[in-house]
Parts: structure tokens; C-alpha cells; sequence
């Protein structure tokens, strides 16, 4: 039954392609059969027996499979991994790493007071999790005047939205609608560009830091991974505090998915760990505001 369903591939191809099929069929017929199938239908298929195991242990078959899933430059064989296989089994945890383009989205932490003539804006750029040294890394672009605050004293923050009625029994009026869960400020920030009115950076964080459920925990309600730019993050502001950058979300983890689920189904592409990243890499042309 398995290798029924594995061969309906076969009924979407053009005439042409079929005779071509056909006609490679001379040579490897199981090898080029195999080649058709996704990573499901290969593991299904390399437990009909022992002839059909050894033909699907040929590493060109899981080169393919690694091919269609990362971009080419995370397919580092050494010296991680000993052949494709492992690579495809491990889900390439080595060397590459859910990637979310924030800058594309706009995504800024801005001054609440700005004018057109006295400016300061800090710009996402980009998201990683890095989900073989289970870290999360941040990079940012700040500019504006002269006098612009150093970025180290920046957090990010996880919060619950809640309705009121969930947390709220009395019925009293809030002025917050969520529930902040915990406030991480960087323990490690690595400059790229530091000058006056201008710093590019990268905030690093363990994932125990920002995510007390773990990668893999289930969130109950909607959740949001946030950001604010040389403040702490200030859910009700009080009235002898409250932050002068606007706080901004990274990421939204619906409710009933973990954080890994929603950063492997939301990220824009992979990307090599940025231990072993050239950083120049990652910085988009420069930001005017």
C-alpha cells in the first residue's frame, strides 16, 4: 500500500517527462523511482525490504531532500554531520537556523517624542534561533541624534494576551491588557557599528532566559515576543516612570503552539548559526530615517 501511494507522483507528469521516465527506468529503475518520493514516503519505502533499504541509504536521494528544505549554503556536511542522511534526520540542527527578516516589515523601536528635526529610532533587522546552542539572537540598527543612548540597556520581553475577565475576576478596570511573564535584559551584546547617533549590534539570549516553558512548551493564549530600545518594557506605565521608546513586537505564538513551531512556520528562510556566520552578511544596505 505504501508503495502504491508513493508512486502517484507519477500520474502529475507531462508526456514528456514520462517517456524521460520511462526511459531511465533502463538503468536504476527503484533508484530513479526513489528519487520521486518526499522524506515520508522514503522512510515508508525503505521498510519493504532489505534491497529497497539499501537503495534508499544512497546519500544523493537525502541530498536532494536537504536541498529542497535549506538554502544551499546551510548544507555543511563537515563536521557535523557524516553524510545527507544524518543531516535530514537531525533536521540540519547544526547549521541552520530559523530566520525572520524584520526589517523588510519595518519592525522599530521609536523615541515617543521624535520631530522632524530631533529623531531617534532603533530598527529591527533581523531574528534567529539558533536551535543548536539553543539561544536567540536579535539584530538591531539605532540612529538619530548625537546624544543617542547606547543600546545595552535594552530589553525584550514575553507577554500574555489575556481577556480582562481571565485575570481580572472583580470586573475592575485594567489599563494593561496583558500579562507580562518576564523582562530579560541582554546578558551579551556584540557591536558591529558603534559611533555617536549610531549603533549596530546583536542582542544574545539563552532561550531558559525568555522562555520559561522551554522552546517546545505550549502556550495556553496568544503570546508575544517584544522589544523595547534602551528602557525596560512597560506594560502600564506608572506615573513616575514610563518608557520613552515604544515597545515592539518580534513575534506573535498563537495559542496551543510553542515557540518553535511558530518560529519555523513564520521564519523567512534558514541561516548558518551566527557563530559561525560572517556578520557582514547579515546587515541590510544602510537605514535613513
Amino acid at each position: 500500500m505504501a508503495t502504491v501511494v508513493a508512486l502517484k507522483n507519477f500520474a502529475d507528469l507531462s508526456v514528456s517527462e514520462l517517456l524521460t521516465t520511462i526511459a531511465a527506468l533502463n538503468g536504476d529503475p527503484l533508484g530513479h523511482v526513489f528519487t520521486k518520493l518526499d522524506l515520508r514516503s522514503l522512510c515508508c519505502a525503505m521498510q519493504v525490504c532489505q534491497a529497497w533499504k539499501r537503495t534508499g541509504t544512497d546519500d544523493g536521494l537525502w541530498h536532494r531532500l536537504a536541498a529542497q528544505r535549506w538554502p544551499a549554503h546551510t548544507l555543511q556536511i563537515s563536521p557535523n554531520y557524516k553524510d545527507y542522511r544524518e543531516m535530514v534526520t537531525l533536521d540540519n540542527v547544526y547549521c541552520a537556523s530559523p530566520f525572520l527578516d524584520l526589517a523588510s516589515h519595518g519592525t522599530c523601536s521609536t523615541w515617543r517624542y521624535n520631530t522632524p528635526t530631533h529623531f531617534y529610532q532603533c530598527r529591527l533587522v533581523s531574528f534567529q534561533y539558533d536551535r543548536w546552542h539553543d539561544l536567540v539572537r536579535l539584530c538591531i540598527d539605532a540612529r538619530g541624534e548625537p546624544d543617542l543612548r547606547i543600546p545595552q540597556a535594552s530589553y525584550i520581553a514575553l507577554v500574555e494576551d489575556k481577556p480582562e475577565h481571565e485575570y481580572n475576576p472583580g470586573g475592575v478596570q485594567q489599563p494593561e491588557a496583558c500579562i507580562l511573564l518576564l523582562s530579560a535584559r541582554g546578558h551579551e551584546y556584540e557591536p558591529y557599528i558603534a559611533s555617536r547617533g549610531h549603533f549596530q549590534g546583536t542582542f544574545q539570549w539563552a532561550t531558559s532566559q525568555v522562555l520559561p516553558k522551554g522552546p517546545d512548551g505550549k502556550y495556553t493564549c496568544d503570546t508575544s515576543l517584544v522589544f523595547c530600545y534602551a528602557n525596560a518594557v512597560v506594560l502600564a506605565p506608572s506615573d513616575d516612570f514610563e518608557a520613552d521608546y515604544k515597545t515592539t513586537e518580534i513575534l506573535k505564538i498563537p495559542a496551543g503552539q510553542s515557540f518553535r513551531e511558530t518560529v519555523v512556520h513564520q521564519c523567512t528562510s534558514y541561516d548558518l548559526p551566527f557563530v559561525i556566520h560572517d556578520r557582514k552578511s547579515w546587515w541590510k544596505p544602510a537605514i535613513s530615517h
